[in-house]
């Protein structure tokens, strides 16, 4: 068994990435709702007629995951959540911010993958495939490099971030 070098950060905790991930997973629509409240972009009934909700709802929550997610990261490699449990995503192997590249790729390699699954197929198996992703790469952390599959893909990894000032 290689030891682990010295000169790189600690890999994050598992449970810190589990709750920093649930953080953000919970803030995120909870912003998308408030930018769809402050917005009005619900209010009236023509806004309700079909597909308006789904691109209004899309597009909101796109922006929502954006402010909250994509710009801290690409600043500190922290989104709120992970700011919060001190650990912050470098790439694999250094102590170095990930590319944008790698943090685009990060983020859309699973649902790009999903979506090629479930494209054409009925809603049961869609949510079952959907399901299976996400256990699938949830399950890759409980290895010893502790990276999800989407930090296999991409070459990132999450590492205890260190207390500034």
């Amino acid at each position: 068994m290689a030891l682990e070098d010295p000169t790189l950060p600690e890999l994050a905790k598992r449970w810190r990435r589990l709750v920093a991930t649930l953080i953000d997973f919970a803030l995120v629509p909870t912003l998308a709702l408030g930018l769809m409240l402050v917005t009005g972009v619900l209010e009236h009934a023509e806004a309700w007629v079909w597909p308006q909700p789904l691109v209004r709802g899309i597009g909101l929550g796109l922006a929502a995951y954006l402010i909250l997610n994509a710009w801290p990261l690409a600043r500190s490699g922290q989104t709120v959540g992970k700011w919060a449990l001190r650990v912050r995503i470098v790439a694999a192997g250094s102590d170095d911010a990930p590319t944008a590249w790698r943090l685009v790729a990060r983020a859309f390699a699973l649902p790009a993958l999903v979506f090629g699954l479930v494209v054409g197929v009925d809603v049961v198996l869609a949510f079952a495939a959907i399901c299976l992703v996400f256990l699938l790469d949830a399950g890759f952390v409980a290895g010893r490099a502790r990276r999800a599959l989407h930090d296999h893909l991409v070459g990132t990894t999450v590492v205890a971030a260190q207390r500034r000032g």
